[in-house]
């Protein structure tokens, strides 16, 4: 089983060089939600994560909540159903391809 997830950080602070690492200390906030896991990100923050069923979709999403209500910069994620099985299409580099079907298979 496998789902999509996706997200945009918006930090407060408009300074220049403060916003980049405020967005990176987020973004690395959020990925270790998902850390443990088995994912493959084909675009920037969107990720393909292999799981074994609906606690752990749940444990990751309770995860990622955590993260955008603690806070400072505005947090969006979407997170997808789980699936089994189905195919992907795109234009990615090719090495990315046996990433995803690995997640996805």
């Amino acid at each position: 089983m496998h789902f999509v997830l996706s997200w945009d950080i918006h930090t407060k602070n408009r300074n220049g060089n403060t916003e980049d690492r405020e967005w990176g200390e987020v973004n690395s906030r959020l990925q270790e939600c998902i850390e443990p896991y088995s994912w493959v990100r084909p675009l920037s923050t969107f990720y393909i994560v292999r799981v074994s069923g609906p606690q752990e979709w749940q444990e990751i999403r309770d995860a990622l909540v955590r993260v955008a209500e603690n806070s400072t910069a505005d947090i969006n994620f979407l997170i997808g159903p789980l699936m089994s099985g189905g195919q992907y299409d795109g234009w990615l580099p090719e090495d990315i391809w046996p990433k995803v079907q690995k997640r996805t298979a």
